[in-house]
């Protein structure tokens, strides 16, 4: 039988090397969890078996983005446990899903006629929804929709893993294959939100701004609360001479997380381009509030002291700027 994370592993292989001790590696876990787990046990016990049989295996917490990788390297993240987890349940008949949140992965414990567990696999711990919640600022509308906090589909898992192919090969550059597998996941499932942000991304740094709004704008559609789709489509509206819109992009940014230091630095730099230089320094000043060391923050503040006159304040500037770059 292929579990689901033997599947991730052949569609990875359509365009990166999978060596056969990446499906040899997941069979030596499926094999010791049916050794050690007691499927009759609690739903809690039995998530932290699971845990107890990967953590034996040493693998350990890295962010990295192909399942073959995670089995080659022990280095795994939400995703490759979330993985793991799963296929673990399928070997067991075990009812474990995945769910999203923003960015993250996670797995739940379906119970009949309970409220299923959610479990943090890099944590261990049980999670409720609400926590989720607040924690990752999940809008109405994203959970509406049927995206987070919901349980995925085959299909839509492997969605998810066809969009991580899109992300590494845009990391590597290649960008008309990463839009190519996007698109492909948005076939798998019209409603992943991050793959229409990357999608966004990638066409952004094409070139195709008209075609990275769009994709920004369906992002937001289907999450309101997407920060990143703010600053991104704003950068976009930025360089299409839309200063007004990008302004408006970054204050809803702010608006949503007072804290952002890159929409701040953003938008004193579309204030400079429109000639609001005072205006421009507060933004500025506000983003080296919240992180000094941001080095572009200092870079525009030295651009707009430069404009204003004062040489030695913009002369420091770009001294720290360059400091900070060659780290």
């Amino acid at each position: 039988m292929k579990t689901i994370a033997h599947e991730v592993l052949d569609i990875e292989s359509e365009d990166f090397e999978v060596p056969r001790s990446s499906y040899d590696t997941l069979e030596a876990i499926l094999k010791k969890a049916k050794r050690v787990i007691d499927v009759d046990s609690e739903p809690i016990d039995i998530l932290l078996t699971i845990s107890i049989v990967l953590r034996s295996l040493c693998f350990n917490y890295k962010e990295v983005r192909l399942l073959s990788n995670h089995l080659q390297t022990k280095e795994i993240d939400c995703m490759g446990y979330s993985l793991l987890y799963h296929s673990i349940g399928e070997e067991l008949g075990l009812p474990i899903a995945i769910a999203l949140a923003p960015g993250h992965m996670f797995v739940r414990f379906n119970i009949e006629g309970k409220a299923p567990v959610n479990w943090e696999t890099t944590s261990n711990d049980e999670v409720s929804d609400e926590k989720y919640i607040s924690t990752f600022n999940i809008s109405k509308e994203a959970i509406s929709n049927g995206f987070y906090l919901s349980n995925l589909t085959r299909e839509e898992i492997k969605a998810e893993a066809v969009h991580n192919c899109g992300i590494v090969k845009r990391a590597k550059g290649d960008l008309d294959r990463a839009i190519f597998d996007l698109n492909r996941a948005l076939e798998l499932n019209p409603n992943i939100i991050h793959a229409y942000y990357n999608r966004g991304n990638a066409k952004q740094e094409k070139g195709d701004l008209k075609g990275a709004i769009s994709d920004y704008d369906k992002a937001i559609e289907l999450d309101p609360n997407h920060i990143s789709a703010y600053i991104n489509r704003g950068a976009a509206k930025q360089k299409k001479g839309d200063l007004d819109g990008a302004i408006s992009d970054y204050d809803k940014a702010i608006e949503l997380n007072p804290n952002n230091t890159v929409a701040y630095c953003n938008l004193g730099l579309v204030k400079m381009a429109k000639g609001d230089l005072d205006w421009a320094i507060s933004d500025l000043n506000r983003a080296l509030e919240l992180d000094p060391n941001y080095a572009p923050s200092y870079f525009f503040r030295g651009k707009v002291k430069e404009r204003k006159g004062d040489l030695e304040g913009a002369k420091k500037d770009f001294e720290m700027y360059e400091r900070l770059r060659k780290k």
